[in-house]
């Protein structure tokens, strides 16, 4: 079997944070005619044909194969999809996966200033380093679908689930941390903190 070098294979270009009304461009959900296809190019085979759908990059097979998660429908009621471990699952601490794509980092002020009323659903945030002003905190806004696959996790809070999963910044980085034993197929809930449900 080839080794799958998924640094070597290009993304989509997606509208970043930083550019004008972009919120108006994001696409929260894929349009029903979306014919992207999946960036997965097989050495004997050629480019994957399948469409990408709501996957960012690549389909839900080689999201399985590469990134050993795939997104399915929640298993909390009126949650919208989830985010799911592949057939590995994942072991207490291991890194499920990255948020912080180069494409959707934006500072916080910008965030504060682009929209009166900004959604922050997917936004993350970096701890402020020593003696760094607040509106410089590097954050990251994956309100587009096309942006990260992590986008798709969602938080146990007030469900009969708990949560398995953590963001932790590593080198001003944030990726996304097992807390515990991850089963395969099972789902992922990653804390939100209560900042994020105090907004509600």
């Amino acid at each position: 079997m080839n080794k799958i070098r998924s640094d070597k294979i290009k993304s989509d270009k997606i509208r970043s944070p930083k550019t004008k009304n972009y919120e108006k461009h994001a696409l929260v959900q894929p349009p029903k005619d979306d014919s992207r296809r999946c960036k997965y190019v097989d050495p004997n085979h050629g480019r994957c044909k399948m469409l990408l759908g709501r996957y960012p990059k690549y389909c839900q097979m080689h999201s399985i194969t590469i990134d050993n998660l795939y997104v399915d429908q929640s298993h909390i009621k009126n949650a919208g999809y989830g985010l799911f471990a592949g057939v590995f699952g994942f072991k207490k601490g291991d890194v499920i996966g990255e948020y912080s794509m180069d494409s959707i980092r934006v500072k916080l002020r910008d965030i504060d200033q682009r929209s009166k009323n900004p959604d922050f659903r997917y936004t993350y945030c970096a701890d402020p380093k020593r003696g760094q002003a607040e509106d410089d905190v590097d954050c990251w806004d994956a309100l587009d679908y096309r942006s990260t696959i992590m986008r798709y996790a969602n938080d146990a809070h007030n469900s009969k689930y708990t949560n398995n999963a953590y963001f932790e910044n590593r080198k001003g980085r944030a990726y996304m941390i097992a807390s515990k034993r991850i089963e395969p197929l099972e789902e992922i809930f990653v804390d939100y903190s209560e900042d994020y449900w105090a907004t509600f």
